[in-house]
């Protein structure tokens, strides 16, 4: 009996061992998958155009915004006059308008009213949360099965349940050993002492309507081969 017991058990692991192995070689068979991947967007840094005291500025950070849409408004002012030795320039002032090239939401807000900025001197940043994107590395002896166009699942660790569609829109031209910092892999080395050398993918949302998706969300994606 207890020979019988000890082979049903020992039949039972067989099976899970060889059931693993076979999900393991599937998944490998049918997708490039990585957690070295984070969700990320386009930042569209707002920068003052001459030196100035800011007027005005009515927004914080985390405020919509649409295109074209005001800002705030800076004084500058601007000489008319040529100075000589023994005068100053007469200067002339004017209010500028400080407005946002792109609809989408302010990330950060570096500035208060009164305050002094000079030209490219960064204010504000602004990104467009409808158009957020994966950027995942793939390592190097991955990427000959990866393609533009291909159908991506996206699993965000802030919500694992759900499985996001997005498609493969750019491959990098260069590699590097970059990890995210969620990822649960570590730089690795090859059998001749090389580091495993992974390339950037974009990977875009399908349909992203009705979400303000997270910057930084640390993502694990399965590139359909």
């Amino acid at each position: 009996m207890k020979r019988l017991i000890l082979s049903l058990i020992v039949g039972i692991f067989a099976l899970a061992v060889a059931g693993g192995g076979a999900y393991y070689w599937n998944q490998q068979s049918l997708y490039v998958q990585t957690d070295n991947a984070q969700v990320k967007a386009d930042l569209v840094p707002i920068t003052a155009m001459a030196v100035g005291k800011l007027k005005e500025w009515s927004v914080n950070t985390g405020d919509s915004i649409q295109q074209n849409g005001l800002l705030g408004k800076e004084e500058v002012h601007t000489p008319v006059t040529v100075p000589t030795p023994d005068e100053k320039a007469t200067l002339s002032s004017s209010i500028v308008d400080i407005t946002s090239p792109i609809s989408g939401v302010v990330l950060k807000s570096n500035v208060v009213p009164g305050q002094v900025v000079t030209p490219g001197q960064p204010i504000a940043m602004i990104a467009d949360l409808s158009k957020a994107y994966v950027l995942a590395y793939i390592d190097e002896s991955d990427i000959h099965d990866v393609e533009i166009g291909k159908e991506v699942d996206i699993y965000l660790d802030a919500d694992p349940n759900k499985v996001w569609k997005g498609t493969v829109s750019e491959i990098g031209k260069s590699a590097g050993n970059t990890l995210s910092s969620g990822a649960s892999s570590t730089l690795t080395k090859k059998k001749d002492n090389k580091e495993v050398q992974r390339v950037p993918v974009k990977i875009t949302f399908n349909d992203l309507s009705g979400t303000q998706m997270k910057l930084g969300l640390n993502a694990t994606v399965k590139i359909h081969k």
